[in-house]
């Protein structure tokens, strides 16, 4: 278990374990890398972790996930300490791994490269097709999320949390719920574009799965 090739603020999922069966919550939390003592200790910051039967303690479990390049990792550990700043609502939590690093490439997944236009919306109001973010177009959807590629920069100081519109072909449309995982400039083209990578953290494996073979009908009808 090499913890500390992990660099610090990167970026995490964590699910919450309250009981000795290692059941994990279906909220996944975000959370911060902050370092690592050794290979086997850690430490991590989360906002308060709300909506829990009770607040994670000594002994609980965890579940961190973060993502390198086309690749998902993620680790068991059991939790030794937490630390809460009532200022800022957040927890530090010293956690003791239990578990080998597992990687799951991302690119195994079911996935589609398909040009598709949207447009992001606040997860937290009702949608209005005047009132967006920002607009885009798909570079890929897949089990995991969707990439946008833009020219307009995604303001970060928004709450992470999206609907993404997608207008598809005779005039439907598909709401995804998503949370921003990051941006960055895009490598492909030589104009000033960004890409956006969108997090599915609530709609299912089987739903995504549906959508995408309907996007391969499309275009195998000619309509994508």
């Amino acid at each position: 278990m090499q913890l500390r090739f992990i660099t610090r603020d990167t970026k995490l999922d964590v699910q919450v374990g309250l009981d000795v069966s290692r059941t994990y919550s279906e909220t996944i939390f975000p959370g911060t890398f902050i370092g690592a003592d050794n290979d086997f200790s850690c430490t991590i910051e989360c906002d308060m972790l709300f909506g829990l039967a009770r607040r994670p303690q000594h002994g609980d479990y965890i579940k961190v996930s973060f993502h390198r390049e086309a690749d998902t990792l993620h680790f068991e550990a059991r939790i030794n300490k937490v630390f809460e700043d009532l200022i800022t609502h957040k927890q530090q939590i010293l956690l003791t791994v239990i578990s080998d690093l597992e990687t799951t490439s991302r690119r195994k997944e079911l996935r589609i490269q398909v040009s598709v236009p949207v447009s992001l919306h606040l997860a937290n109001r009702p949608i209005d097709p005047n009132d967006y973010v920002l607009k885009g177009t798909t570079l890929d959807i897949s089990n995991s999320g969707i990439c946008v590629l833009s020219n307009e920069r995604l303001d970060t100081s928004h709450d992470n949390h999206y609907v993404v519109q997608l207008h598809l072909p005779r005039g439907s449309v598909k709401y995804m719920p998503m949370r921003h995982m990051r941006s960055g400039d895009s490598p492909l083209v030589q104009l000033s574009r960004e890409h956006i990578f969108l997090w599915n953290d609530s709609i299912s494996t089987e739903e995504i799965k549906e959508f995408i073979y309907l996007l391969f009908k499309l275009r195998l009808d000619g309509l994508l």
